[in-house]
């Protein structure tokens, strides 16, 4: 009768986001088979799966940023860099610069914009979990 909230309907998006990119996930694993398998140790893979792994959380935040309005996306983007005192402590905590914009972190940035608070909440972790099974999940494909 009333529709979604704008805090459903961000964590919404970001879910769809996920859910569409990850066989992305799955093909930049499988692009990258050769050099995985040439590794002579396993830093040097998990290097490697680091790489893959912020490339797929620019895929979801891009899909995010694709489905916003030119407004939205500015917000977003000077929310995210130019973040506030608390933000920029999260990010260096998270070292979001060198492992991706995670999909809970995404939410989180989304949700500011519509309250102006920053809250990393419950969901918001509950969206890097699921992020994560689904990665897991692309992996396990790949074992079969």
């Amino acid at each position: 009768m009333f529709g979604l909230s704008k805090r459903e309907k961000n964590a919404k998006l970001v879910k769809k986001a996920i859910i569409e990119k990850s066989a992305g996930y799955g093909g930049l694993i499988q692009m990258n088979m050769v050099e995985l398998n040439s590794c002579e140790s396993e830093e040097q893979a998990e290097k490697i799966m680091m790489k893959l792994r912020k490339q797929y959380f620019n895929l979801v935040e891009k899909y995010v940023m694709d489905h916003m309005d030119d407004n939205r996306k500015m917000q977003y983007n000077e929310l995210k860099n130019n973040p506030s005192p608390e933000i920029q402590e999260f990010f260096e905590e998270l070292k979001m610069e060198e492992n991706g914009m995670s999909a809970g972190m995404i939410l989180a940035l989304l949700n500011s914009l519509d309250t102006n608070n920053f809250d990393y909440d419950a969901e918001c972790n509950s969206m890097s979990h699921i992020q994560n099974d689904m990665m897991n999940y692309e992996l396990s494909k790949l074992d079969k």
